[in-house]
């Protein structure tokens, strides 16, 4: 489905940390745009340098008590352009919910918020009035700032919409989707036991082509991959300066180099004036084999991470 649209997933890894590998071979395999991760497990004391996805930048946003629990994050494809949305502090007490808002953009005039956010399971009234209120406080905030912008809230809020009962959890989070005239798109089990703990709410469920769901093998809740009609980012042509290997005939070039006089390399006194002339000799038998050449690059993209990498 490439070329078809922009692609959003959403999974709670349960710590990011020891699962990089696994994560970016995931993100490059179904070529996921944009990806909200929730349960990052990361400490702030943590730096960023340690979190390294290969042609993906990491926006996160850690449990602030320093305790290695919660946290969640957006991990958005190289040249997409993500801003995280400041908001006003303190204007929910009680509130345990932990969200990343951020501003994507996709080109000059196309824009649309994401919202990673993860609900730790709590059931009490009290708990659901104080978490659920703040989602919508923030929801509000972020419509009166970016008017008319499309909005996408994905991660765990410990929900589950699929049980038959009304459980004070599912009634708030239903609640919240009505009264803000939301949409839910995903309708399947997310986690092993077959509850629907992640979302994907949106304000404009028309866009949402497709909402499904699959299994992660380093971590219990499944992957959720929506395909939203949407135009992908488009990095531009580059231009580098390259050799081009593949016609290069190894016996002639292996013959050329026999014959080169390597005499003033072992003759040198000093290391830094070996190696001076032996680039020397080398490179114009190599620009004789596979001259640099200027070429344009389209779609540039990071290799995928393989077992053998």
């Amino acid at each position: 489905i490439a070329g078809t649209g922009l692609v959003i997933g959403v999974l709670n890894i349960q710590s990011i940390k020891p699962k990089l590998l696994e994560l970016a071979d995931q993100l490059h395999h179904d070529k996921y745009d944009l990806c909200c991760l929730t349960e990052t497990w990361i400490k702030p004391s943590t730096p960023s340098r340690l979190l390294v996805l290969p042609g993906y930048q990491l926006h996160r946003v850690d449990r602030p008590d320093n305790s290695g629990y919660g946290g969640v994050a957006l991990a958005t494809r190289d040249g997409i352009s993500a801003s995280p949305i400041k908001l006003p502090q303190g204007a929910a007490p009680g509130s345990k919910l932990e969200t990343l808002w951020v501003l994507v953009r996709t080109g000059q005039r196309r824009q649309f918020v994401v919202c990673s956010a993860y609900r730790p399971p709590r059931h009490s009234v009290a708990d659901l009035n104080a978490d659920f209120g703040d989602l919508e406080t923030q929801y509000q905030h972020v419509s009166m700032t970016y008017p008319g912008v499309k909005v996408f809230i994905c991660g765990d809020l410990n929900a589950c919409l699929l049980k038959p009962d009304s459980s004070p959890a599912k009634c708030a989070l239903l609640n919240f989707i009505s009264d803000n005239a939301l949409a839910n798109c995903l309708t399947s089990a997310t986690y092993f036991t077959g509850s629907s703990l992640d979302v994907f709410i949106t304000s404009c469920r028309s866009v949402v082509k497709t909402c499904i769901t699959k299994v992660c093998h380093f971590s219990p809740h499944k992957f959720v991959r929506a395909l939203v009609d949407l135009p992908r980012f488009k990095p531009p042509c580059t231009r580098v300066r390259t050799r081009c290997l593949r016609r290069v005939n190894i016996h002639l070039l292996h013959a050329d180099l026999a014959r080169a006089d390597w005499s003033a390399v072992f003759n040198a006194p000093a290391v830094s004036q070996k190696w001076d002339n032996f680039v020397a000799v080398f490179l114009p038998v190599m620009d004789a084999h596979a001259p640099v050449r200027t070429v344009r690059v389209r779609n540039p993209s990071a290799p995928q991470v393989s077992d053998a990498t």
